[in-house]
């Protein structure tokens, strides 16, 4: 047999001592086992912070709804300019509130994926 000629699985280890091959199976149980786990924690993950951007997304609108509606009756321009102002300081508060929400989701995710990058070795 040559050289480059390659070796089966099956006769790689039938010359060592079975506790090796026993000793390795849970360590490479462990590595296949969170290589298989990954995709679908990325999926979890993009699912989780697209869910997140359509509840903050339908809830402006519906705040940007209400206030339009408030536009159609006419009224005080005073009134109009405070219901606007008053509109204008919840988006931003909304807006810092979602950024916050979204930065901890993100946060738990790269944790996540982290502990799939760690070498034990």
């Amino acid at each position: 047999m040559s050289k480059s000629a390659k070796v089966s699985p099956i006769r790689l280890f039938a010359n060592r001592d079975p506790g090796t091959l026993l000793r390795t199976a849970p360590h490479i149980h462990k590595k296949t086992g969170d290589a298989m786990e990954f995709p679908g924690k990325v999926v979890k993950a993009q699912l989780g912070l697209g869910a997140e951007l359509l509840l903050f997304f339908s809830r402006r609108i519906k705040a940007q709804a209400s206030f339009l509606h408030f536009l159609t009756h006419p009224g005080d321009v005073s009134a109009i300019f405070k219901h606007q102002s008053e509109f204008m300081d919840m988006a931003a508060e909304d807006y810092a509130r979602e950024l916050n929400r979204f930065t901890d989701i993100a946060q738990r995710n790269f944790e996540t994926f982290g502990a799939f990058t760690k070498c034990d070795d």
